[in-house]
Order: structure tokens, then sequence, then C-alpha cells
């Protein structure tokens, strides 16, 4: 199933949401390091996010399926989402296997540092 067609099948499971009066909440697997490709390119997740708002789903949570994405990537990526999206409420999921000693050093330019397997909710 490709990225376009999971879109679609969300739009059709927010529409049965809001006719049954029953929100709906987004989860967001490899929203951070895919295991074939690589680093999953910020502006990618944030057109996913931005779909997702577009319909009304405000219960937004980005995860690392795979336990690659260091801490200061989750902040950095989750601060974007909440400062283009301050509406949506949401958490990030981690279960980071980098041991501490080889995080990036925490600068402005990566953001805060989540120390745990989860993180705090977004907002």
């Amino acid at each position: 199933m490709s990225i376009e067609d999971n879109l679609r099948d969300i739009e059709r499971i927010f529409d049965l949401g809001a006719r049954s009066g029953a929100e709906v909440a987004l989860g967001m697997a490899i929203s951070f390091v895919c295991p074939y490709e690589g680093l999953v390119p910020e502006p990618a997740v944030m057109s996913i996010v931005e779909r997702a708002v577009r319909l009304g789903i405000r219960d937004i949570s980005l995860s690392d399926s795979i336990g690659l994405a260091w801490p200061q990537l989750v902040g950095r990526r989750c601060r974007a989402v909440l400062d283009r999206w301050p509406e949506v409420r949401g958490s990030a999921s981690t279960s980071t296997r980098w041991p501490a000693s080889r995080w990036p050093t925490p600068s402005p330019a990566t953001g805060p540092v989540y120390e745990g397997s989860t993180g705090p909710p977004l907002a």
C-alpha cells in the first residue's frame, strides 16, 4: 500500500468517524527514520500532518517505529508540528536504541533532549 493509498483510507475513516460522532486520531509510524531509506525528510512528515489537520484531525502521534531516532531529532520534529499547528494534541513515541553517548550534542539547532523510551506529550 502506498502512502497515498493509506491517506485515502484515513480520509474514509475520518468521514465515517465524523458521521458517527467519533473523534479520529492519526498515528504515524516511521516519522523519523525509515529502515530502507534512512532519515525521513521533515517535509514528508509535515505534508501528511497537514493533510490530517485539513481533514479536522487534531490528535496526532509521531512514532519512531524502529528505534533509530535520536532525542534531538524527535524534539525538533515535534516542535515543527506544534509551531505550525498549535491546535494539534499529540505525542511522540520512541524506543531509541541509541546509547546516550552517541546522541548528537544538544544545541539551539538540534532542539531539546528527551530522555527515556517514550517522550512527553507534544503539548
